[in-house]
């Protein structure tokens, strides 16, 4: 989301100086405030900086904006060093906030505001990070918004994995590694109609080398 940086001085005509104590520190100089609504869930994080060159601290405080614009509705507050003052608060979407420039010991000065944004995420963003992304306890393709992302959309068919020729042998299973579990009845051409295929299977490439008949012999392991 685009910054939002504003230049002014707590001592203009606009300023105050009513909330000397709060719950977050004391002052006693003016106070310009700013009213903020979140347009989102997520982190926001409100900068200050003094361009004044008089000696003395500019602090900054977050009110909760649906209380009374007073010290006792403070929610956070960073009391300035070296010229400079961050605040960082989880904000609510649509949920009123004011935000507070005020003077230290009475102190007045020029300054700039900056505010940075940065949304939560209410949807998985990626389906593959292995990263709930949106926090709702569903990950990658758990996420009913990865329904539609290629990386977990499963075959539609069965998919060969493994190449048989005329003499050619395999031990395996049908849920083994490279199986499918789409196809669930079979209608051949020599009549027969199978309809409750509904396990795993595992698909054979099979290319024969020559013209003439090929037998094919499944036997069950006694292991499996």
């Amino acid at each position: 989301m685009r910054p939002f940086k504003n230049a002014t001085s707590n001592s203009v005509s606009a300023a105050a100086g009513v909330a000397t104590n709060s719950t977050c520190a004391s002052t006693s100089g003016s106070e310009y405030t700013y009213a903020y609504q979140a347009t989102c869930d997520g982190a926001v994080t409100v900068t200050l900086t003094k361009t004044s060159s008089t000696t003395g601290y500019l602090d900054l405080f977050v009110l909760d904006g649906d209380q009374v614009c007073a010290g006792a509705s403070c929610l956070a507050h960073d009391l300035m060093s070296s010229g400079t003052s961050e605040v960082t608060f989880e904000g609510t979407k649509g949920k009123h906030y004011r935000i507070v420039v005020d003077g230290y010991a009475g102190y007045s000065g020029n300054y700039t505001l900056e505010t940075t944004c940065e949304c939560a995420a209410t949807t998985e963003t990626d389906c593959s990070n292995k990263i709930d992304d949106d926090k709702d306890g569903k990950l990658d393709c758990q996420d009913s918004d990865c329904v539609a992302a290629p990386e977990c959309a499963g075959p539609t068919n069965c998919v060969d994995d493994y190449a048989l020729q005329c003499g050619g042998y395999d031990a395996w299973s049908n849920d083994a590694v490279g199986s499918t579990s789409v196809v669930s009845g079979y209608q051949c051409v020599d009549g027969g109609e199978f309809l409750d295929e509904t396990g795993s299977e595992y698909a054979y490439e099979f290319i024969p080398d020559c013209t003439g008949t090929a037998t094919i012999k499944l036997t069950k392991n006694a292991w499996a």
